[in-house]
């Protein structure tokens, strides 16, 4: 059974999914088969390679723009709510291996999302935000500006709300972050996004809960509790679902895939290349849109052909 600290990234793990498919989509699928993508194939390591040691540890990632960065994040201690973000280098084809990120000075951090531009990266942190006086810390907006040197010291995001967790962070293709923003007492999570205005980040507005999460959350019952849905290119729906058991526990989470027909989507099929089975989670699709990434089994990270993903569909 999991404890209390990894609870937080389980509970957001759909909504945040959706968030890190928006980095990411790309061409129409008329303009995928034209770039020649795979048309099938099995799924394959891409990134770093983890240690047996991080099994069950690893969470997000995300790629830097000029695609010759990786980065992610990964739990430290055991039971806590204690992460860390690290950085992978691509150097003659190769990934090396993932360096802890200094970010300034030893605290909690999570989400790492690359702007557009490549100038700056925000993240999720538990350092202690200015001006803060809640009972309890909680993760937070921030963002570094890289310099000649690398990064720069970390600078609060005002867009931040005291005590809620803010979390699944990502850049969007028009250069906004969107993320997660949930209440102090874990009842209710909402996506909100925020741009870039000159000199600094913008007041949020609130993203729409996407039709299809919507549609099949009153279909499935409660036998079945949908965690989320990641629209793919050409509009297919990666809906993020767990069976439920008894306590009420819920197995792990896995994706299927759905089509909308009119005011209605298609019938959920299990996605291909390892998504329909495990543990996968935080999937995103590379910038051609030809391949879906996920971190499996919270272990390692891999990548499959968008056709063999959808199959069918």
């Amino acid at each position: 059974m999991r404890g209390l600290g990894d609870m937080k990234i389980l509970v957001l793990l759909g909504i945040g999914s959706v968030l890190l498919a928006g980095a990411a989509q790309g061409p129409t699928t008329s303009r995928v088969r034209e770039m020649s993508c795979p048309n099938g194939g099995e799924a394959e390591s891409f990134g770093p390679a983890m240690s047996p040691d991080d099994s069950g540890k690893v969470y997000s990632s995300v790629l830097s723009p000029d695609g010759k960065e990786f980065y992610f994040f990964k739990k430290v201690t055991p039971g806590r709510e204690d992460y860390r973000i690290y950085r992978s280098t691509l150097t003659s084809g190769h990934w090396g291996q993932g360096e802890l990120l200094d970010l300034g000075g030893d605290y909690s951090d999570l989400y790492p999302a690359p702007s557009a531009d490549g100038k700056r990266l925000t993240f999720s942190s538990y350092r202690p935000a200015p001006g803060d006086t809640s009972s309890h810390p909680n993760a937070h907006l921030w963002y570094v500006v890289r310099t000649p040197e690398g990064w720069g010291e970390p600078r609060f995001i005002r867009a931040s709300i005291y005590g809620y967790y803010h979390s699944g962070l990502t850049t969007e293709p028009a250069g906004s972050l969107r993320y997660n923003l949930t209440t102090p007492d874990w009842r209710s999570t909402e996506q909100f996004r925020i741009r870039w205005v000159d000199t600094a980040y913008s007041s949020p507005s609130k993203v729409p809960t996407h039709p299809a999460e919507t549609y099949w959350r009153e279909r499935l019952g409660d036998s079945v509790y949908v965690w989320g849905v990641v629209e793919g290119p050409g509009g297919i729906a990666f809906v993020q679902v767990s069976r439920v058991g008894t306590h009420p526990r819920r197995s792990p989470a896995v994706y299927f895939v759905s089509r909308q027909r009119g005011g209605a989507w298609s019938d959920l099929v299990p996605a291909g290349g390892g998504l329909g089975e495990g543990s996968p989670n935080f999937i995103w699709f590379s910038r051609d849109s030809c391949y879906v990434h996920f971190t499996r089994d919270y272990s390692s990270f891999a990548r499959v052909p968008l056709a063999t993903a959808i199959g069918a569909h």
